[in-house]
């Protein structure tokens, strides 16, 4: 919620020229350039909205993006700059991510002498921004299901059709290294990321 003082400040700087160029020079000032990648961040953040119906058009609710790029070029500094800007997210690193660690995770109940299950990071970050930094460490097999949910808004388990069935909505923030450490330009994305075609086009 913003204070009357916020809410003076942004009407204040909403009437400021080239607001866009503003809000790319503000966007993680530690990072030199890097105007694309910024300007999709940006427009993630913003792009984040409550579902809207409509009966004629399917309305992509939330903006998903995927960054690429050389190695040591600011993506895990500028992931961060999104996690610590006070919005709902929660950040974590591809290396030993599950697709059971995203959506539910299991606990010792030692009262019951069982398991007992918790909210998973996507259930987590509902309404809000789930921020993966390094996607290539996560399994082709995990990442093809997490795209399931991208683009149903949640994960049918065939074991237990009751589990999972609530709606994920999230925006994706994630980066991924090219296969060769640098990206090269006269090959294709697919080409130059190892991950499989279908979760791009989520």
């Amino acid at each position: 919620h913003f204070s009357k003082l916020d809410e003076i400040r942004i009407r204040k700087f909403s009437q400021k020229s080239n607001l866009l160029l503003r809000f790319i020079n503000f966007f993680c000032p530690s990072i030199y350039g890097q105007f694309d990648a910024k300007l999709a961040l940006i427009l993630c953040i913003f792009g984040n909205k409550k579902s809207q119906k409509n009966k004629i058009l399917n309305i992509r609710k939330n903006i998903n993006v995927l960054i690429t790029g050389d190695s040591k070029t600011g993506k895990t500094t500028m992931l961060k700059f999104i996690d610590n800007l006070g919005f709902k997210s929660y950040y974590i690193s591809g290396e030993g991510v599950t697709l059971k660690g995203l959506t539910i995770s299991n606990i010792d109940n030692f009262k019951n002498n069982g398991l007992l299950g918790e909210n998973g990071i996507l259930a987590l970050a509902d309404q809000g921004f789930c921020i993966i930094d390094g996607l290539e460490k996560i399994n082709n097999k995990e990442r093809i299901l997490f795209g399931e949910i991208l683009q149903n808004g949640h994960l049918i388990n065939e074991n237990n059709k009751s589990m999972n069935k609530k709606r994920h909505l999230f925006s994706l923030t994630a980066s991924i290294n090219p296969k060769s450490s640098f990206y090269q330009n006269d090959l294709s994305l697919k080409e130059n990321i190892e991950i499989d075609e279908k979760f791009i086009n989520y």
